[in-house]
C-alpha cells in the first residue's frame, strides 16, 4: 500500500526533520528513529494479517503470534541491549515484529489450506461459493470434527 513510500520517505527525511523539530541534541536519535520507522511496517502488515484472523473468528491466533513476538522481544532485549544499548532495542523490535507478522502470515496460511480441504470434505461445502467462516459454521452445525 502506500505506507511503505511514506516510511522510506520519513526514512530520508529524519536525519534533516528530526533535529529541526526537536532540536539539534536529538541528531544522536536519527539512526534509531529510522529503525523504528522500518518496524512500523511490520506493525502496519500485523495489524491487518490480526484483523484478518479475527474476521476469521480465530482471534486466538493472532493471540499467540503476539505472545510468540513477545517472548521474541525478551530474548532479543537481553542479547542486544548490552552491547548495542537503545539501538538494539530498536532491532529487538523490527526483528520482533517481523517474526508475529510471521507467524501471522503462517496462521492465515494454515487457515487458507484448512478451508480448502473442508470445502472438499464436507457435502455440504462442496462447490459453494462461501467463505471459510460460513463453511465451518455448516460443518459445525452438522457436528462434525474440523
Amino acid at each position: 500500500g502506500a505506507s511503505a513510500p511514506i516510511v522510506f520517505a520519513a526514512i530520508a527525511a529524519m536525519p534533516i526533520a528530526l533535529p529541526m523539530v526537536f532540536g539539534a541534541k536529538y541528531q544522536t536519535s536519527v539512526a534509531v528513529a529510522q529503525v523504528l520507522m522500518v518496524a512500523s511496517l511490520f506493525q502496519g502488515a500485523n495489524v491487518i494479517l490480526g484483523n484478518s484472523l479475527r474476521g476469521f473468528g480465530r482471534p486466538g491466533a493472532q493471540t499467540a503470534a503476539e505472545g510468540a513476538g513477545m517472548v521474541v522481544t525478551v530474548i532479543l532485549l537481553w542479547a542486544l541491549l548490552p552491547s548495542l544499548h537503545i539501538m538494539g532495542a530498536a532491532y529487538a523490535s523490527v526483528i520482533a515484529y517481523a517474526a508475529v507478522s510471521l507467524f501471522l502470515a503462517l496462521f492465515l496460511v494454515r487457515l487458507g489450506r484448512q478451508a480448502k480441504q473442508m470445502a472438499w470434505a464436507t457435502p455440504a461445502c462442496a462447490g459453494a461459493a462461501v467463505s471459510p467462516v460460513a463453511c465451518e459454521a455448516v460443518v459445525r452445525s452438522d457436528g462434525d470434527a474440523i
